[in-house]
């Protein structure tokens, strides 16, 4: 269907959102309550992911969303998915396709051009996303979208400094907290401290994210165990998905053993939160972190980076404290600065981070920015990218 064959607005357009993977993720939870807030809003939705459906494939089922398998293999190319794509969208005719992720967004950009989709969108949702040979692939196949949709600022101007994108085609819609959110497996009161071996006495500090580069583990255990170092008694928690054998050497190295554990990919992350006293994040590079959101949320105060869209989620004194990356003396004075506290200031601060997120992204407002981006583009209302 040409966008120029369809009469009048269209307030409700048939959606397409392509995925690489549904399992825990930021680009993946996001996808998931755009799409379920689209399914409210009677917009005929479809999921395609490259990888078998994981952990949010049942939950947008269950919340009506039509979901679809291309059944690839991780790190194994497949032309057969590729026509099966093409396929499936010549099918069901979407107007818009929307990809999340590096590996969508080319499949995306590709396919829904071969499907003749009228409304491509790709969706970058970190400053870095790999090597100079992606940046290269998504410069070159940048003119097959008709729009690039950025989760901050900071990820719009590095993009547009390295040429990734031109800024003039770049939007930006940030991240959205969902309160009661549709794929929350932890709405459950938090746990007792004693079922993950916390003394009821200890300071908890918390840390949430895959155990990769990015999220840069080592300087933060490095700072805990400066952080050990002092009288109060401290706990460190940390969850997310990945080997943590090489960093459970280093706590071994470091003598912070005792005090640290890894959790490994939980389902019930806002009971953590709940539970801990304070959130800590020392990544490299950033998006706008899901982790954070949901920090402040939880009505935690935060230590963190000043990287990507961090200082848009934590003013600085106000949240908690910010610091340099990769600085792991400057991450522990500011935990240590925080632990400092009177506990009547830290929920103070964690009171206004939680007033603050709840007030700046709620769903409703952010995927109402996302309706109307399909909308302008599929009428290329005056200045639209493109």
């Amino acid at each position: 269907m040409e966008t120029e064959k369809v009469a009048g607005p269209v307030t409700r357009p048939r959606v397409a959102l392509l995925a690489t993977g549904l399992n825990l993720g930021g680009a993946e939870t996001q996808l998931t309550r755009l799409a379920t807030w689209l399914v409210r809003q009677e917009c005929p939705v479809r999921v395609i992911s490259l990888l078998p459906a994981g952990y949010f494939g049942p939950v947008l089922e269950q919340h009506g969303v039509d979901v679809h398998s291309l059944g690839m293999r991780r790190g194994k190319a497949n032309a057969r998915a590729f026509f099966s794509a093409s396929r499936a969208l010549r099918a069901w005719r979407p107007l818009i396709l929307c990809s999340f992720a590096y590996h969508a967004n080319l499949l995306g950009r590709l396919v829904g051009r071969m499907a003749r989709i009228p409304v491509i969108i790709s969706s970058i949702r970190n400053e870095r996303f790999g090597g100079r040979w992606r940046d290269l692939v998504m410069r070159l196949t940048d003119p097959l979208s008709d729009a690039t949709v950025v989760n901050c600022r900071a990820v719009a101007n590095a993009l547009a400094a390295r040429g990734v994108t031109p800024a003039s085609r770049l939007v930006v819609i940030p991240n959205a907290i969902d309160i009661l959110d549709a794929g929350d497996a932890g709405m459950n009161p938090a746990p007792d401290r004693a079922v993950v071996g916390v003394g009821a006495s200890d300071f908890v500090w918390i840390s949430v994210g895959r155990l990769e580069e990015q999220k840069d583990y080592p300087s933060l255990l490095r700072a805990f165990a400066r952080v050990c170092a002092e009288p109060r008694k401290a706990h460190l928690l940390i969850v997310g998905a990945g080997d943590p054998v090489p960093l459970q050497r280093l706590t071994m190295t470091l003598g912070i053993s005792g005090s640290c554990q890894f959790l490994g990919e939980r389902h019930d992350v806002r009971g953590l939160l709940r539970m801990a006293d304070a959130f800590v994040i020392a990544s490299a590079w950033e998006g706008l972190p899901n982790s954070v959101m949901e920090a402040l949320l939880a009505g935690r105060p935060v230590v963190g980076t000043r990287v990507g869209g961090i200082p848009e989620l934590v003013l600085d004194g106000v949240h908690g404290f910010l610091v340099p990356a990769r600085q792991s003396e400057a991450l522990a004075h500011a935990m240590l600065r925080l632990m400092q506290l009177p506990s009547a200031r830290r929920d103070a601060m964690g009171a206004e981070g939680r007033s603050f997120v709840i007030r700046e992204y709620p769903l409703e407002r952010v995927a109402c920015q996302w309706l109307d981006l399909f909308n302008r583009l599929l009428f290329r209302w005056p200045g639209d990218p493109k």
